[in-house]
């Protein structure tokens, strides 16, 4: 389960923008996944880009997010504050697609609690920087919320989607000590114009395992994470639930990777698992198959995806 630097499966966004830097000064405009947070299975505080469900049910692709940012840059530290001039809806599986919902999405009408709708602007910050082996991140989000409430439509029968606004304040960390790796993050929101109080947190560790055969080297990964929003909120699957995947990387020519991991909910048991192999094939192809199951009780807004296990075959050639 490759991607965002670990072991969940990601997709790689090429940005489209512009940067100019004037010694510790930046300016940079365009289009560009802004990613934050430092765990592999689902990372609370990321909140800058739109998931992009179709691609991946993990929240690990991003839809790209038009963008102003103006920063500093030291040698130890950065500050950078960004304009967020328009929104993107989350996008969601037809009728006919994968993975399915329980109802139908009328992702065609969706709510918005601003009048501006998509064209609410939004703005976000983040200081962040490093203490030796310590690297720390200090982050506040305003605007759209990106993760959708679900309305039903009494006419149709249909649910659609409601982006409400939020109000985020975050911190992260993620402590180096030679091959074990210490993380942690979370957050506060307000949310809505009521001003509706929760929080999230998310802690892990990663220890890696050095030529455990020939030049080969495996990672372990475990992480918790945890959130406290009310019923009446955003659907997150990522409330109470633990992680535990491993990377096997050979580190040959072709950058051949096993990877496998499991998000169980500890509460009742529903898990996600992936299993994952790629490996490129001469100076531009690169082949990744990849195996998907799911696991779950009846109840629960993600038991429709137990009759969604399905195989994925992905060759890529680059330029």
């Amino acid at each position: 389960m490759r991607g965002r630097g670990g072991l969940i499966e990601g997709v790689v966004v090429e940005p489209a923008k512009y940067r100019l830097s004037l010694e510790h000064f930046e300016l940079a405009l365009g289009s560009d996944v802004i990613s934050w947070g430092v765990l592999e299975a689902h990372r609370p505080t990321d909140i800058v880009n739109q998931i992009d469900f179709v691609e991946s049910y993990t929240g690990s692709a991003k839809l790209g997010q038009p963008f102003i940012e103006l920063g500093w840059v030291g040698e130890a530290s950065s500050l950078k504050l960004y304009l967020l001039p328009y929104f993107r809806e989350r996008t969601f599986p037809g009728v006919r697609g994968r993975l399915r919902f329980p109802a139908t999405l009328d992702v065609d009408h969706p709510e918005y609690e601003s009048p501006l709708r998509q064209y609410t602007p939004s703005a976000a910050a983040r200081y962040a920087f490093n203490l030796g082996e310590l690297d720390v991140g200090l982050s506040a989000f305003g605007g759209v919320s990106r993760e959708p409430r679900f309305i039903l439509e009494l006419t149709s029968g249909n649910v659609a989607p409601r982006y409400d606004l939020s109000y985020q304040a975050s911190a992260d960390a993620q402590l180096t000590l030679d091959a074990l790796t210490l993380k942690a993050e979370g957050f506060v929101r307000l949310w809505t114009n009521q001003l509706i109080v929760f929080g999230g947190l998310g802690v892990g560790l990663d220890y890696t395992l050095y030529q455990v055969f020939d030049e080969a080297n495996l990672t372990l990964a475990g992480e918790f994470v945890f959130d406290s929003r009310p019923l009446t909120g955003p659907i997150t699957f990522f409330d109470h639930d633990a992680f535990v995947g491993a990377r096997l990387a050979f580190n040959d020519v072709s950058s051949t990777e096993l990877n496998a991991g499991a998000l169980i909910d500890v509460l009742d048991g529903s898990t996600f698992g992936t299993v994952e192999a790629s490996r490129r094939l001469g100076e531009h192809w690169r082949i990744t198959a990849s195996a998907n199951l799911f696991f779950g009780r009846p109840g629960k807004l993600q038991t429709s995806f137990v009759r969604d296990n399905f195989g994925q075959l992905r060759v890529a050639y680059f330029f």
